[in-house]
């Protein structure tokens, strides 16, 4: 096999403790070692932890603009994206080589180690099942006709998944999350990231990942998703609120996700449709958006102070169809 260059690029606020000290570690253990470890953090913050083998480079402070950073600053063939709180053995790289090779991908996912007991009981059979149940209500999974494919986007503005893997096989894609992938660095910079600062407005950069794999896709790019290639997601809670317990962040969260979903669909959906496939874009919008709102107005119903939480669906949509994208 020819010998390719990567790089690694990490977005990170500089407080990620011993989890972003084993992803330092894992990468400096690969078989084949990065030509590059850029870690993009902002100005001001400085990193709690420093190997002295990486290029730290300051920027603005915000998920879609310090990606967007270290893709462009990337001067290796290929790149592999992470957050800060992700570890893998040391033969990650080179799986990823080898099926670079075998399949002439512009793009490798790699699978998120899952807990495979979280369904052997019927607690977490029950909590399964109602999870799956919410997500095709509010038009965010759906059953997935075309086995080819992990994930699809849908006319709802979001994407369906297809749950049912099998580990020896490899799967088309057309998103993923940023939390780790490969791809030739060429194609990431041509994707602009930095382009669609919109996504930061709102407080949460939810939909940022689905962007970029959207205009990925769109540029021609081929995505494969290797379950057979694994990582480990030591989930540093940096990206999380905790929503369930704080009526306010809640609030935040279910409008930003409104938004951002809403100008996601509009922009790059709809806008480019024909008149018939926008017809069938304005159904599935719809049926996601009110039954969003119909959950939330249940659910507020049995807990005090959340009267007010179902209407950021509404607001969300229509700030959403209002948002021009300077």
């Amino acid at each position: 096999m020819e010998k390719k260059s990567y790089a690694v690029v990490i977005r990170t606020l500089g407080n990620g403790g011993d989890k972003y000290r084993q992803l330092i570690n894992s990468i400096l253990n690969q078989t084949i070692l990065p030509d590059e470890i850029i870690v993009v953090i902002p100005e001001g913050y400085n990193p709690d932890y420093v190997s002295g083998k990486e290029r730290i480079i300051y920027s603005e402070k915000g998920m879609v603009i310090q990606r967007a950073v270290g893709i462009q600053a990337a001067t290796s063939d290929y790149i592999l994206v992470v957050d800060d709180d992700v570890a893998f053995n040391s033969n990650f790289i080179k799986d990823i080589f080898y099926e670079i090779e075998s399949t002439n991908a512009d793009v490798i996912v790699p699978a998120e180690e899952m807990d495979i007991n979280s369904c052997q009981n019927l607690n977490g059979f029950l909590k399964s099942f109602a999870q799956n149940f919410k997500y095709v209500f509010i038009g965010q999974r759906f059953i997935m006709l075309n086995r080819l494919y992990r994930v699809k986007f849908a006319a709802t503005g979001t994407c369906s998944i297809n749950l049912n893997i099998d580990k020896t096989r490899k799967y088309k894609t057309q998103s993923w999350t940023f939390q780790c992938f490969f791809m030739k660095t060429d194609k990431a910079k041509t994707v602009r990231i930095e382009d669609e600062r919109w996504l930061e407005r709102v407080g949460y950069a939810i939909y940022d990942d689905q962007v970029f794999a959207y205009k990925s896709l769109q540029q021609g790019d081929k995505a494969i998703y290797i379950p057979a290639i694994t990582y480990s997601h030591l989930d540093g809670g940096t990206g999380h609120a905790n929503a369930i317990d704080n009526v306010s962040r809640l609030k935040r969260k279910l409008y930003a996700n409104t938004f951002n979903r809403t100008v996601f669909w509009n922009k790059f959906m709809y806008k480019q449709a024909t008149v018939l496939r926008k017809i069938w874009l304005i159904i599935w919008y719809a049926y996601a958006t009110f039954n969003t709102f119909i959950l939330y107005l249940i659910y507020s119903l049995f807990r005090k102070g959340y009267n007010n939480v179902p209407f950021q669906v509404i607001k969300g949509a229509m700030d959403g169809f209002q948002f021009k994208n300077k």
